[in-house]
C-alpha cells in the first residue's frame, strides 16, 4: 500500500477540511484523528476507506497502489452516472442521517429486492382490503368508484403476474387511443407514491410517468435540510432539488452555520451558471428545430398535424373525466 498522506492533507485542504472537522465527519475522537495522519502511523484498508467517503474522493487520489488491494479483496470498485438530483440526495441523506454514499450503494441491491417483492404482492393485497372494507361498511359504496378500483386493481393484478414490475399499469378509465400507454405509472412507482404519503416526500404528479426506470430528478429529499442550506430561499432550493446546484462541489466549511452568507454566494453563483448554460442548450434547440422546418417543410406540415391531434385527443379525454386543464 503507497498510501500517501501528504496528498491527503492536500485533498483535505482543497475540500476546506480541517483536522478537527475531519474527526467530527468521521465520528472519532480528534486525537484519534491527529494519530492517523501522523507520518509514524499506518493506516488500515477500511481506515483508508472512511476517510475517502468523507471526503468524497477516490482511494486512487491517495495510494497509487489502490486498484490491486481492491480486487485482492471481497469488493469491487462500482462507477456509474446519476443525476445530479440524486447525487444532491446522497449528500443530503449523510447530512441528516450520517450514511454514505458507499453504505447506500451497498444496501441497494436489499432495498429494491425488498420494493420489487411488495410493488408485486401490493394488488392483491389491497384487493382482499377493498372487499373487507365494503363487508365493513354501514353503507354501499359508490357502484361508479367500485367499479373502477376493482377494475383499477385487476389491471395491476394482471401487470404483477408478469413479474414486470416496470410494465405501466393501464387505467381503465382512459381508451388506449386516447392515451399512449407508456404515460401511466409502472408499479414500482404506484408504490413509491403509496409509501411517501405522509412522509414529507412529494413525488410530483408527473414523477415515474413515460420513463420505464424512475429517477431522482426533481424529488425534495429532505424539505427542512435543503431550507437550512438556502436560509429558506425558495430558488435557491429549486436549484438543488432540479440539481442545477451540485451539492458535493461545495467546500464542506461552507456547511457551518456562520459561513451562511458566503454558502449562499456560492449557491447563487452556480444556480446562475446553470441557467445560462440551460438558456444557451435551449437557443441552440430552437435554431436546429428552425433548420430543420426549412429543409423539411413536408415532415414538419406532418409533425403539426399529428401535434395538433394528440393536443385535441388529450382535451377530449380531459373534458371526459371533468378535469378543467
Amino acid at each position: 500500500m503507497a498510501f500517501d498522506k501528504k496528498k491527503l492533507k492536500a485533498a483535505m485542504k482543497k475540500k476546506g477540511v480541517s483536522q478537527a472537522r475531519l474527526a467530527e465527519l468521521l465520528g472519532k475522537g480528534e486525537r484519534t484523528v491527529a494519530r492517523w495522519l501522523s507520518s509514524k502511523s499506518r493506516l488500515k484498508q477500511d481506515q483508508i476507506e472512511s476517510i475517502c467517503e468523507v471526503l468524497a474522493i477516490a482511494p486512487e487520489e491517495i495510494d497509487e497502489d489502490w486498484k490491486g488491494e481492491v480486487e485482492s479483496s471481497r469488493k469491487v470498485a462500482v462507477g456509474a452516472r446519476i443525476t445530479t438530483s440524486s447525487s444532491n440526495g446522497y449528500y443530503l441523506l449523510k447530512q441528516r442521517y450520517g450514511v454514505t454514499q458507499t453504505q447506500l450503494i451497498e444496501l441497494a441491491p436489499l432495498m429494491f429486492a425488498i420494493l420489487a417483492k411488495l410493488a408485486l404482492q401490493r394488488p392483491e393485497q389491497r384487493l382482499v382490503e377493498l372487499h373487507h372494507a365494503y363487508e365493513q361498511a354501514d353503507k354501499p359504496f359508490s357502484p361508479m368508484i367500485d367499479n373502477y378500483e376493482q377494475e383499477r386493481l385487476a389491471a395491476e393484478i394482471k401487470v404483477a403476474a408478469t413479474q414486470d414490475i416496470f410494465e405501466p399499469v393501464p387505467d381503465p378509465m382512459i381508451d388506449i387511443s386516447d392515451l399512449d400507454q407508456s404515460d401511466m405509472p409502472n408499479l414500482l412507482c404506484l408504490l413509491l407514491r403509496h409509501l411517501a404519503e405522509g412522509t414529507g416526500i412529494d413525488l410530483p404528479r408527473e414523477w415515474g410517468v413515460g420513463s420505464r426506470c424512475p429517477n431522482s430528478q426533481g424529488i425534495d429529499f429532505d424539505r427542512m435540510a435543503i431550507s437550512e442550506l438556502t436560509m429558506g430561499d425558495d430558488a435557491l432550493n429549486a436549484s438543488i432539488i432540479n440539481g442545477d446546484v451540485k451539492l458535493d462541489q461545495m467546500d464542506q466549511h461552507l456547511e457551518l452555520s456562520e459561513l451562511a452568507d458566503e454558502r449562499i454566494v456560492w449557491l447563487r453563483e452556480k444556480a446562475e451558471a446553470a441557467n445560462e448554460l440551460r438558456r444557451l442548450e435551449k437557443e441552440k434547440r430552437r435554431k436546429e428545430r428552425e433548420a430543420w422546418l426549412r429543409a423539411n417543410p413536408k415532415e414538419a406540415k406532418k409533425a403539426a398535424k399529428e401535434r395538433a391531434e394528440r393536443e385535441e385527443r388529450i382535451k377530449s379525454l380531459f373534458k371526459k373525466l371533468g378535469i378543467e386543464r
